[in-house]
Parts: C-alpha cells; sequence; structure tokens
C-alpha cells in the first residue's frame, strides 16, 4: 500500500529487530532469547503506558542541543541520551562488499527495483556483535517485509491519460486561437473587402450614369432617377419664369414597406442622431421613417422607456438625398398632409434644401460653411464678420435691439469665418475649382446655403397654422435688414405677411408667413394633401438677377431676387449670392424650443408627417449631368468629401478641427497668396 505519509513503525516490529545487548551471550540459545523477552515485558510493565508510535524521522540528533532525543526500541518512548530508556549508541559499521551498491544512493545492488528511500537501517549501520540469528543477508539488510506497504510509490501516469488531456488542451488552446483570429483579423477584413463597394458609394458618391443620381451600393434597389410611377401629365411642368420645365427626379411612394437604413434605398437615406445644432427633442430613428398606403410616413411618437432612445423622450425621422441626388436651379414640389391640428403648436414638420458640402446633422460638416454663400475675399469671410484686431466695421460690433441681443454683446455674427472662402492661400485644403476673374488666380468661394421649400408652424399672432418659406444667408447685412424694397415681392397679400424675424449671430433669414388651410393637417375632418414649391435660379454672370419664387397650397406666395442680399456698405461686404451649390433634399418632423412656443404636455402623439410624392423639374435646355449632379465641374464636392470622410461620417463631430482637420489658412491672416 503506497502512502503519503511518514511511515510509523510498531514498537513490536523494531523489537523484534533488535540488535545484540550487553549481557546477551551471542551464542544465546531461542529459549535464553525468550526470556530475556519476558523480562523486558514485564520491566514494560512498570512504565508509563507507550503513546503512539513515534515517526522514524524523530531519531535523528538535532544538531546543537547537548541532549539528544533517542527512541527507545522497547518501548517506543522518546527519551533522552542518558536516561534509563536510552538505549546504547549503536556503531556503525560497512556491510559486507557482496551487498554494497556503488555509486548509488541505495544500500543494495541486487534489488530487482530500487526503493523509494534509503533504510533507516541502513543509516544505524551494521552491528558486528549481533546475534548468530541476526543476519543482515537474510533480513535483507534493514528492510521490514512490509516496507512495500509503507512506501510511497513513484507516480504512474498512464500514457493514453497523458495524450487525452494533452488533446483536450491542445483543441481548447486552438479554438481560442481561431476565435481571436476571427474576431480581429478574418471578421474585419471580410467587412472590409465584402463592403467595400458600398462604403466607396457612399462617402464617393460614385455614380452608374454619370448625372450624379443613382449611386452605385449592391444593397439599394437600382431605379432611374424618375419613379416610373409618376404620372405623364406630371413629367413637365410650366415655370414662374415662362420657362418649360421637364422632370428629372421624382418619388412617388407608391410601393409600400419601404425603408430608409442606409443602403436600403439609391436616392434616400434616414439618419441615426440627435440634432443638436438646434436642441431638439427628439431622437432621428431610422425605424421612424417607412411607406404605407403610397406614402412616405414620418412618425413622431413618445417611448416607454427614454434608456432605450437615447435618453430622449420623443423620437421621429430625417431623411435627406445627401450625395446621391443633387440639382442646381430648378422648381421642386413636395405633396404633404402636415401633423396634429391647425392650432396645436410644437409640431416641426420641414422640406427643405442644403448645399451638399454640408451634412445636416453633422455639425463639424457645417462647421464655417453653413449658411455662407459668398465669393469675394473681405471682411466678410472673416470670424464674426470683423478685422483681425476687431476694430471694425462698426455695422458688426454694434446691433441695437430688437435685432442685436444683449446676450450675444449686441455683435452682429458669431460665425467662425468662411472655411473654404475665396481668401484660402494656394496649396491649402479646398474643394476647388481655381478661377482667374481678373484680379489673379483663386480659389472660388463656397459653401452650404439653405432654402426650406416648408416649414409648418403656429403663426404668431394668428389664428392657425401657418407655412414659413425662406432662405438663409452669410456674412450678414447691418441689423440683418435686407433689400425689402428691390429685393423681393409679395404675390399673395394679404394671406402672405413677411416675417420679423430677420436673423440672429449664426445666421441671415429672409422669410415670409403664409396661412395654411385646417384641411393641410391630418388631425383635422376632411384632410387632405397640399401642394408646396420652390423655383430658383442663381444667374452666374449677374448675381443680382437670380430669384426664388415660393408656392404653398398651390399659390404663388413671393419672391426674393438677388438685389435682397446686394453689396452692404455698413459691414463691408459684397453681393451674397442665391445658391449656386449642389443643393440636396431633406424631410424631417422634429420638435425644439428653438422653434416656437409650446408645451410637450399639450401635444399629441403620436402624429405623422405624410408625404404623397417629392418632383423635381429644370429647365428644358438644361444639361442634367451638370445641374442634376452633386458633383457639378463648377461646384465639385466629390474629392473633398472622400478625403474628409471622417467628419461626413461621424455626427459626434462638432467642429472641423475638432475631427482632425485644420481650417485653410486665407490671405488676410495668414500673409499668404491665394495664386499659385
Amino acid at each position: 500500500m503506497s502512502s503519503s505519509h511518514t511511515r510509523m513503525e510498531s514498537t513490536a516490529s523494531v523489537d523484534s529487530l533488535l540488535p545484540y545487548r550487553q549481557g546477551h551471550s551471542p551464542s544465546g540459545s531461542l529459549s535464553s532469547l525468550h526470556e530475556d523477552d519476558e523480562k523486558a515485558m514485564l520491566r514494560s510493565k512498570q512504565l508509563p503506558p507507550s503513546p503512539r508510535p513515534i515517526p522514524r524521522y524523530l531519531r535523528h540528533h538535532r544538531n546543537g542541543s547537548s541532549q539528544s532525543l533517542s527512541i527507545d526500541d522497547r518501548s517506543g518512548l522518546l527519551a533522552r541520551s542518558g536516561s534509563p530508556l536510552a538505549t546504547p549508541p549503536i556503531q556503525p559499521s560497512t556491510p559486507p562488499a557482496h551487498l554494497q551498491a556503488h555509486g548509488s544512493r541505495y544500500p543494495f545492488g541486487d534489488e530487482e527495483r530500487p526503493m523509494s528511500r534509503a533504510s533507516s537501517y541502513h543509516d544505524e549501520g551494521y552491528d558486528p556483535h549481533a546475534p548468530a540469528a541476526y543476519n543482515p543477508a537474510e533480513l535483507n539488510y534493514g528492510r521490514d517485509p512490509d516496507d512495500a506497504l509503507h512506501e510511497q510509490d513513484e507516480p504512474k501516469r498512464s500514457l493514453a491519460q497523458l495524450q487525452r488531456r494533452a488533446i483536450w488542451n491542445l483543441i481548447a488552446l486552438l479554438v481560442i486561437a481561431l476565435a481571436l483570429i476571427s474576431l480581429f483579423v478574418i471578421i474585419p477584413l471580410a467587412d472590409y473587402y465584402g463592403n467595400a463597394k458600398r462604403r466607396e458609394a457612399i462617402v464617393s458618391n460614385i455614380r452608374v450614369n454619370s448625372t450624379g443620381q443613382v449611386p452605385e451600393i449592391p444593397t439599394a434597389p437600382q431605379r432611374d432617377p424618375v419613379d416610373p410611377d409618376t404620372p405623364q401629365e406630371a413629367r413637365t411642368h410650366n415655370g414662374y419664369d415662362g420657362q418649360n420645365y421637364k422632370l428629372v427626379f421624382s418619388d412617388e411612394f407608391n410601393k409600400d414597406g419601404r425603408t430608409f437604413l442606409p443602403g436600403e434605398d439609391p436616392f434616400w437615406e434616414a439618419v441615426d442622431l440627435w440634432y443638436g445644432v438646434t436642441q431638439d427633442l427628439e431622437w432621428y430613428d431610422p425605424h421612424q421613417a417607412t411607406t404605407g398606403d403610397g406614402k412616405l410616413r414620418i412618425k413622431l411618437e413618445k417611448v416607454q422607456d427614454p434608456k432605450s432612445n437615447h435618453d430622449l423622450e420623443l423620437k421621429s425621422a430625417m431623411l435627406q438625398t445627401w450625395n446621391k441626388f443633387c440639382f442646381t436651379s430648378g422648381y421642386i414640389e413636395v405633396s404633404v398632409s402636415l401633423p396634429g391640428t391647425q392650432n396645436m403648436a410644437g409640431y416641426w414638420p420641414a422640406a427643405w434644401l442644403m448645399g451638399n458640402l454640408a451634412r445636416a446633422g453633422y455639425p463639424a460638416t457645417s462647421d464655417g460653411v453653413w449658411p455662407y454663400s459668398y465669393d469675394s475675399c473681405d471682411v466678410g469671410a472673416m470670424p464674426n464678420q470683423t478685422t483681425a484686431d476687431h476694430s471694425g466695421p462698426a455695422g458688426a460690433l454694434n446691433v441695437p435691439p430688437p435685432d442685436g441681443r444683449k446676450a450675444n454683446n449686441f455683435e452682429l455674427s458669431w460665425l467662425p469665418g468662411q472655411r473654404l472662402s475665396s481668401c484660402t492661400c494656394a496649396g491649402e485644403e479646398h474643394p476647388g475649382p481655381r478661377v482667374n476673374d481678373g484680379t489673379g488666380e483663386r480659389f472660388r468661394g463656397r459653401g452650404a446655403p439653405e432654402i426650406d421649400v416648408i416649414e409648418a408652424e403656429r403663426c404668431p399672432g394668428r389664428v392657425g397654422g401657418c407655412a414659413s418659406q425662406s432662405a438663409q444667408f452669410a456674412p450678414f447685412n447691418a441689423q440683418y435688414a435686407y433689400d425689402d424694397v428691390n429685393g423681393k415681392r409679395n404675390h399673395n397679400e394679404p394671406g402672405t405677411i413677411m416675417n420679423t424675424f430677420r436673423g440672429q449671430p449664426t445666421q441671415q433669414a429672409i422669410s415670409a408667413l403664409t396661412n395654411l388651410s385646417a384641411t393641410t393637417y391630418n388631425g383635422e375632418a376632411g384632410a387632405q394633401f397640399s401642394k408646396f414649391g420652390m423655383e430658383y435660379f442663381p444667374v452666374v454672370d449677374d448675381p443680382s438677377q437670380s430669384y426664388i419664387t415660393w408656392m404653398s397650397e398651390g399659390t404663388r406666395t413671393w419672391t426674393m431676387n438677388g438685389n435682397a442680399i446686394g453689396a452692404d456698405t455698413s459691414t463691408e461686404i459684397q453681393q451674397r449670392l442665391i445658391s449656386q451649390e449642389p443643393m440636396y433634399i431633406i424631410l424631417n418632423l422634429g420638435i425644439s424650443h428653438t422653434f416656437g412656443q409650446f408645451k410637450v404636455e399639450d401635444m399629441r402623439f403620436p402624429v405623422e408627417f405624410l408625404i404623397d410624392y417629392v418632383r423635381v423639374y429644370q429647365r428644358e435646355d438644361a444639361d442634367t449631368n451638370v445641374t442634376a449632379s452633386c458633383n457639378p465641374p463648377e461646384y465639385p464636392t466629390l474629392d473633398y468629401i472622400k478625403k474628409h470622410s471622417e467628419a461626413y461620417m461621424n455626427p459626434q463631430l462638432v467642429t472641423w478641427e475638432g475631427s482632425g482637420f485644420k481650417n485653410p489658412k486665407m490671405s488676410l491672416t495668414d500673409q499668404c497668396q491665394t495664386a499659385r
């Protein structure tokens, strides 16, 4: 039997192997030995009861002790040397040569197997005075017959067990290694190469028909820009300018169940973000926009658990054609049904356009770009619309109330300056193009102006709802005062009035408000769809002749022209431009305290903003490869967006420099040359 404990021997086994003692004849008979044993037993009766056997390792003397401990072989008791119980010391002697194992730690050389340790009897030595009956050779020189029962065997392991365990360990290591390789190598590579075309199409706006319209997105169904469901009678339009127009883009939303997550539609994409620039109360969730009953349906609703909605109680949707469909000049018409009722404030449905260099909801892209529409190199392109030493001009430093606000230090502009101005130094990053207009070669001033087809609101100071139809520009006139004598015309008095809001330090707005019918709201009895539109045409050679005309519920409402935003001596700026940039379409339903006064608890949820169709027309002689593109040669955007894709793909980035890009140097502050 094997044991992991130190072997313990009984008194009887020790006594049976006692060496010769003084007074005993070495030739004594077996009877004399029995007599001695009887005397020893009589003596043992006079001693205290024997404790349990003492381990053999306690027989070794402690170094440095004046009195050493030993075991009385007759009784098994621990006794000090010199005591009556101590046995005389045994003198070591050398065993016979034939019993020695040379070069071995074991005492025998003829053993069939090595002992687990050297016998303690060998440590005590061979006694030549032992009685004849004590024959070391016969007694195996100190080994007990039952030693094998007490000695610990060497650990034995089955080769099969070792192999099984090693195999399972190897399998586990391989599984872990494969998992790590898949997570950090295979999956990223598969995503990179598997979605390369889709990613390139989204970022770079690659087109299959060279018109800037049909993005090459493998997962999106492909179709022509003109929806085949558009009726033939709706494929032409007579413009307010007297020109004939052709249909270049349409979406009738007749197919139910459409969704607009990235890659699901060739022209529209629903964003997934919080619209922080206007401090909206809702989260724009792509799943809130779908089609049903032949309409595009954008739903604004409350959520049960705000934690599941980015800690916001409301969610809605915003659709964009950014970098997928853009147009420069033309007429856009939408047929819509507004949410709620005409007297219910707070809902903010909108259909609007913005320049492709700014992506709505991605603040870093609009930083220094929105709402600039300017191609002059002067103080209008500077931060805050002032000189570098902030000494002027007077119209930018002091704006009297009510247009000036104490919270803004009565300053005209808090914009960071036009990032892509015509003052940009040669060699700096700029989308281009470079032009030579007699003053030398320079970059064309670029920006992202905004034109609103309709923003519905509760009419301020009036009964019912209104359609706000406006355009935003930068830099600003003094006191945000445009030329309302030569620059605008009201076609619909008294139903349309000019908006008293003309701007603030982040924008100059030229806007009119038009009363809306109750039936335009889908929360009213007899609700029906109403048409809203906007026609604009920029005249490059004479910007003052450019114009924008709006239409509400089928009626032309008002027009502004380039004279409204001409040069302004008070702020020392030049002509602003009615947009010459490629513009994309945005449809959304929001809610924000920056747009009207309301109480959320007085509003009804859920509500829907319904769009029956969107149609875009351009003059018959227009080259749609240029005018219906997001990347026209005179106003390119593709390469610039591709080089700065991080800003255009991350809505969390707020500023351009915060995106890791530098604002380009400009000649007014960096003493560089605009020409190469």
